[in-house]
């Protein structure tokens, strides 16, 4: 924004060159009546993504439906247990390809079956729109984007199991693996232009800097509580340019090859899942979107979990390991959670953010979600899926909700679209739905 234009509550500062820096949700705008808690933020509503499905012993609660204990692979969920809506009994409806990791990632948030296609099993894409977008179609309309889509290590074998997010039938929509692709879209230069956003990497152009007069303008003008908001929000952005290896002093200077993070190495995809949660819970905050998902690996892992101590096998063919082979099961504990610390960690940045009288966390729904119960056998009962945060006060959290046995995860999916105001009774196939999850 100009510095003679007038403050706001969803402020862009602009810079040369068409960098742009928005700042999070203001409460205290001169001229603008002061945000209150009961009208404290917008809706959100965010998918992350965990594959090949679970250890059920170590995944599944003990206790009663409100006095439950959270199991060895949820347990990094402990600090948001009264946040979360822990599920059990779902059966994910999917059809079609050679095996379910197909037929349950294509069913996963549209609750329809796959087309027939050049993918494995003669599959092609699934037949309808996914959950996340007609989200997006009702609450997507009034910020910049719609939706964010990001993922990690998706690189490969682009088909019907690196896509859970679709437009409608045949619609796939492709996550953004590249962390710097996905800073220039949200915080730098508005570009589809691939030599444009080269351009502007070459620059090593800090979007704080390029907006520094402005910033420093609007900063005095902002109530305390805003000034502090704004700080923070600054700082989180210095952090994630300095770890893309964005030069961010004054003098910018392009930063060594060494300095930057290459993404497409599966060595660095924990460093990239972290980005990406920091840039999409930073696009959150400022209101540039209310819906954002995470496809960190494709329904059929390849990534080999180094970090954790496995270097010698991918995750996909470690969840192959026979039920009585209790070293791959401990393994197999470790990665799922590993995928649920990265959760953690991601409503941990969203509570640290203040939004009225809360924090944006209070105005989010995460849906974690896993197309498979058991990779194994590749079976889709029986799914691992969480509901984090309460939608409004549609859902009732801090409680283990078991449902009878293959309740069709349609059902959920329609309670989802429910909590977030859209007023569906069905969603997906008509005949793999029976209306909104029961107990909810």
């Amino acid at each position: 924004m100009s510095r003679k234009g007038l403050l706001s509550r969803r402020m862009v500062l602009r810079g040369a060159g068409g960098l742009a820096f928005a700042l999070p949700l203001l409460d205290e705008v001169p001229g603008i009546p002061r945000r209150t808690a009961a009208a404290a933020g917008p809706k959100r509503f965010v998918v992350f993504f965990g594959a090949d499905g679970t250890v059920r012993d170590k995944w599944l609660p003990t206790g009663s439906e409100t006095a439950f204990s959270l199991s060895p692979i949820l347990a990094p969920l402990e600090p948001f247990k009264q946040r979360l809506v822990v599920l059990d009994g779902i059966t994910t409806m999917g059809k079609g390809g050679k095996d379910n990791h197909q037929a349950g990632m294509g069913g996963m948030l549209t609750g329809t079956e796959l087309n027939s296609g050049p993918f494995g099993g003669g599959s092609g894409w699934a037949n309808g729109i996914s959950v996340d977008q007609e989200i997006a179609k009702h609450i997507g309309t009034v910020t910049k984007f719609r939706s964010l889509e990001l993922s990690a290590y998706v690189l490969f074998n682009l088909d019907n199991n690196t896509r859970m997010s679709y437009l409608g039938p045949n619609q796939p929509i492709a996550p953004e693996n590249s962390p710097y692709a996905a800073f220039d879209r949200v915080f730098s230069r508005v570009s589809t232009s691939q030599p444009m956003i080269d351009a502007d990497r070459a620059r090593s152009q800090s979007v704080i800097d390029a907006t520094l007069a402005d910033l420093k303008y609007v900063l005095p003008r902002l109530g305390s509580s805003d000034r502090v908001k704004v700080q923070a929000h600054v700082d989180a952005v210095r952090d994630i340019e300095s770890r893309l290896g964005i030069a961010v002093s004054a003098g910018c200077q392009k930063p060594s090859a060494g300095a930057l993070i290459d993404w497409k190495k599966m060595e660095n995809f924990p460093a990239v899942c972290r980005l990406q949660m920091d840039l999409a819970a930073a696009a959150l905050a400022c209101d540039l979107t209310r819906v954002a998902s995470f496809l960190f690996s494709r329904s059929v892992d390849a990534v080999r979990y180094s970090w954790l101590g496995i270097p010698e096998i991918d995750h996909h063919e470690l969840s192959h390991a026979e039920d009585s082979n209790a070293v791959a099961q401990e393994k197999l504990v470790r990665i799922n959670k590993w995928t649920t610390e990265q959760l953690a960690y991601f409503l941990g940045r969203l509570q640290a953010i203040p939004e009225g009288g809360g924090t944006v966390l209070d105005n989010t729904l995460v849906y974690f979600c896993n197309p498979m119960g058991k990779g194994k056998n590749h079976l889709l009962q029986n799914t691992p899926l969480v509901i984090v945060g309460n939608g409004g006060g549609h859902f009732k959290t801090g409680r283990f909700v078991r449902s009878p046995a293959n309740t069709p995860h349609n059902n959920v999916l329609v309670s989802l679209l429910n909590a977030m105001g859209v007023g569906a009774q069905t969603f997906g196939r008509p005949d793999w739905c029976t209306g909104p999850l029961q107990g909810l």
